[in-house]
Formats: structure tokens, sequence, C-alpha cells
């Protein structure tokens, strides 16, 4: 997922940076304008190594004054036994004085990713920190944050229901192809969807994944908002007999 594309603009030399990335890469592009610039355009890019459908771009509100944002989303489909996949690639507002745009941006995506079918992973500059209202929105909304604890203002993201499990998420500290450092995340499709969640808003169920003998006070309060204090406690009976208990790998 890649932010802050140039498309033939004069200032990037009437380069189509995707086209060239894809070319060396050698791996699909799919690419969504978020406004024209400088005689081009500017926007999000999606790369991958599996063919790329359903290419939507979606504008996103913004106020007066502000550069106009979207989200661009794609669906892949993995050779390797995993359904579908819809990836999104997103860049939120930069202005420090108007937390309310990226507040409504965040509303706009929830609403257009919440009820979709396919497992969905979304990526990008959100401009926000992970304890700022827009981030807490989606936090609320049981969005998982694969990068924490080492979050700054880039994300990625999956939902409570899609079973993903982290593997490694590595901060690449390359300071010299862009502004922001690359943030590189590995997750194993475990294959058994979780359910939504309840009526009250809070996890219907917790499963045990796998053996671990571990937590600390940072899955506590991960945990807390997310899930009745009463269930937490029936987290560390079974985390007492060698259990491990999760939403996601983020919870333990």
């Amino acid at each position: 997922a890649l932010q802050e594309v140039d498309r033939r603009t004069r200032r990037s030399n009437e380069v189509d940076q995707l086209a060239f990335l894809a070319q060396q890469t050698d791996m699909y592009a799919a690419f969504g304008p978020s406004m024209p610039h400088d005689e081009g355009q500017y926007g999000n890019a999606i790369l991958s190594r599996f063919p790329l459908s359903d290419v939507r771009t979606h504008p996103l509100p913004f106020r007066q004054g502000q550069e106009p944002r979207s989200a661009l989303v794609a669906t892949i489909k993995p050779n390797s036994g995993l359904p579908p996949v819809n990836i999104v690639s997103t860049h939120l507002s930069h202005d420090r004085e108007r937390e309310d745009a990226r507040v409504a941006q965040v509303a706009t995506l929830q609403e257009l990713l919440e009820n979709e079918e396919n497992p969905t992973i979304l990526a990008g500059d959100f401009n926000a920190r992970p304890n700022s209202l827009p981030m807490r929105t989606l936090w609320e909304a049981h969005w998982i944050d694969h990068i924490a604890p080492h979050t700054a203002i880039d994300y990625l993201m999956t939902r409570r229901q899609d079973p993903w499990l982290r593997k490694e998420a590595a901060i690449i500290n390359d300071r010299l192809t862009s502004d922001h450092r690359p943030v590189v995340v590995t997750l194993e499709w475990t294959g058994h969807r979780f359910p939504r969640t309840d009526a009250a808003g809070f996890p219907g169920k917790l499963f045990v994944l796998g053996t671990s003998n571990r937590t600390s006070m940072e899955a506590q309060r991960r945990l807390a908002g997310q899930v009745h204090f009463e269930e937490l406690e029936k987290c560390r009976a079974l985390l007492a007999d060698g259990g491990t208990v999760a939403g996601s790998e983020e919870l333990l």
C-alpha cells in the first residue's frame, strides 16, 4: 500500500511512478487518484504479487483549504487456498489543527468497510497517533493495529472477525526513499472466521489459539474497553492453565 504517489506530474519529471515500480518489481498495480496535481495526478496505490480486481477509489470528506483525500480498494485472489482479500490504501488529512476532518474520514472508511464480506486489510498514513480520536474510533470498531506497540502515524490494520495472525512486523530504517520509513507486516491466515460482535458491541466469544503462559499489563490495557471485565478473569484463568486466549495476537 503506497501513498503520495505521483503520476506524470511536473515535479516528478512526468514519470508514472507506479508504472515504474510495477515494472521494477514485476508486480500488479492499481492507482487511485485523490486529486489532479501539477499537470498530472496524485494519490494512493497498491502493488501485489497477485492480480487485482474490483478496483475502486472512494473520495473521503475534507475541509475547505485541505487537499482532497481518498481510499483505494482492490481485491486480490491468492493462489494458496486463501479467500479473496480486500486491500485498502489510504492517506488521511495532515492538518494538525483540524482533527475533525480525520474523524470524518475514518467514519467514512468504517462505513465503507464494516460490511465487506471479504477479509480486509487497511493500510496507510493516517496522520494520527494511536490514542487520537480518529484512531480510537477504529479501535472501538474492533480494528486491530498490527504495528503496535511501535506505531507512529502509519498503520496496517485488520478487523477482529478476520482470522489473521501477525507473524512479524518491522519498520525498515530507510530514510532516503521517503519521509516515512517503510513498514513490513507478515500475516498468517488461520482459516477460521471469527464472529463480529454481540449486540452490546463486545466480542461475542474468546478463542483458544495455542499454548502460552504469558500475559502483561499491556494486554490488560488493550483488553480494557473491548471485552467485559468478567471475560478478562476467564482469560486469566485460562492462562494459568497454560492456554492462550485472543481475538488476535495483539491482545496478548
